[in-house]
């Protein structure tokens, strides 16, 4: 038996809307300068998002559960911790049954896109206001690590707290995404200890350490997820359909992956001694999954038409 058809596992797939042609709709008349009618506008506000469970062995979608606009995930122990961009909430899910167990709020909450495990914490993106917020895992409490929020004329960063007002409920706000200095869309702790951020404006992940920042990746265009695999830095870069290699610790461009269209998501999942690397090709609505080591395409998983993919996560046995 082939290698690769002897992985085990399931696969949850989070997709932030399952009405993808009404959205497109709302981007090519925006980019006119015109909007949605009456109808299209109910039928934009009526949309929802989706999580499928997918079988490996028998290459099939086996559920779907009903989320407003699910964006990353990540799983702690028996907890399966989702962004919900829709409702500026963190949705708990049991890991292995999928049932819901408690919600996340936060004021500081405002399109939320990634969401990264580091020790006893949460690290989240919060996209609509240029920040990366903190969540505790004991208490779910939450607080800023840091932000752009203010900037202006380009980057800089400041402490968090001169710059987060703490008596506005940001999650009751909608800033536009073209409205925003950085719509920063995902952040991770390195294993160099600092914290980097993807900045998708600026096409760029950058290392935030002791209030200061040093550039990690630049030149890409609308970029998101990226993580480090064998002394290698592996980024989405959405807007160019590739995903682009670096070398570490120099960050040298070694090689680039293309594919056909957008690069909404990246997601390196361990599972059975085998590193595995999802890329979400989120206009054609599929998965393609890659065998690190092996540095070969294992499999691709297609999806329905109309679904947007946002990420994947394994699921518990």
């Amino acid at each position: 038996m082939d290698k690769k058809e002897q992985i085990n596992m399931n696969i949850y797939i989070s997709c932030f809307t399952s009405d993808f042609e009404i959205m497109k709709k709302k981007w090519n008349l925006k980019k006119r300068g015109y909007s949605l009618n009456k109808n299209q506008r109910k039928r934009y506000a009526n949309q929802t998002g989706a999580i499928l469970e997918y079988a490996w062995d028998n290459n099939t979608l086996t559920r779907l559960r009903t989320q407003d606009c699910p964006f990353g995930m990540c799983t702690v122990g028996s907890r399966l911790f989702i962004c919900d961009a829709k409702r500026n909430t963190i949705v708990v899910y049991n890991a292995r049954t999928l049932d819901v167990i408690g919600e996340i709020h936060s004021s500081l909450f405002n399109d939320i896109h990634s969401i990264t495990h580091y020790e006893n914490d949460l690290i989240v993106s919060s996209s609509g206001i240029d920040t990366v917020v903190k969540v505790s895992l004991t208490d779910y409490s939450t607080e800023p690590v840091i932000s752009f929020i203010n900037s202006r004329n380009g980057i800089k960063i400041e402490n968090p707290d001169c710059k987060i007002d703490k008596s506005v409920d940001y999650s009751k706000l909608h800033i536009a995404t073209e409205e925003q200095a950085t719509h920063l869309n995902y952040a991770a702790i390195m294993s160099d200890g600092s914290l980097g951020v993807n900045l998708f404006h600026q096409g760029c992940i950058i290392s935030c350490k002791d209030n200061g920042f040093s550039f990690l990746a630049k030149g890409m265009y609308r970029s998101h997820a990226f993580f480090e695999y064998n002394k290698k830095l592996y980024t989405a870069d959405s807007g160019n359909h590739c995903v682009r290699i670096y070398s570490l610790p120099d960050f040298n461009f070694v090689k680039m992956m293309k594919f056909e269209g957008w690069v909404q998501d990246i997601k390196k999942i361990e599972h059975d001694d085998r590193s595995l690397m999802f890329v979400s090709d989120a206009d054609n609505c599929l998965i393609h999954v890659y065998d690190l080591h092996l540095e070969k395409l294992i499999r691709t998983i297609q999806l329905p038409q109309n679904y947007r993919i946002s990420s994947c996560e394994l699921k518990l046995t």
